[in-house]
């Protein structure tokens, strides 16, 4: 019994650690990217230096993100300067969120 218990508790883990995705897209300086919960993407191919984007969490409207560093709390649909870069949230449903970030 305490096997079986063990390898369910060792399951459980190992599929909570898989939890996470991000996809993207960029045209010129413009990226869309979206996650399924927290955890972060590098943009910096189409974004330029510190172009690293990272969903850190999400409440209601609102969603907290960090890019080159800073870190920002966007409320859904308002666009916000985070460092060198304008980010919106497009959408925050739970731990879905997608953004839209502008480079220089």
């Amino acid at each position: 019994m305490r096997i079986r218990l063990a390898l369910a508790a060792l399951t459980a883990s190992s599929l909570a650690a898989c939890g996470s995705s991000s996809a993207y897209s960029c045209t010129n300086r413009t990226c869309k990217v979206t996650f399924q919960g927290t955890g972060d993407q590098d943009l910096s191919s189409a974004l330029g230096p510190g172009g690293t984007v990272e969903f850190v969490d999400a409440d209601g409207e609102t969603v907290t993100v960090r890019i080159a560093g800073k870190q920002a709390t966007l409320v859904k649909g308002a666009r916000r300067r985070v460092g060198a870069f304008a980010v919106t949230a497009t959408k925050v449903d739970g731990k879905d969120v997608a953004l839209r970030v502008v480079g220089r």
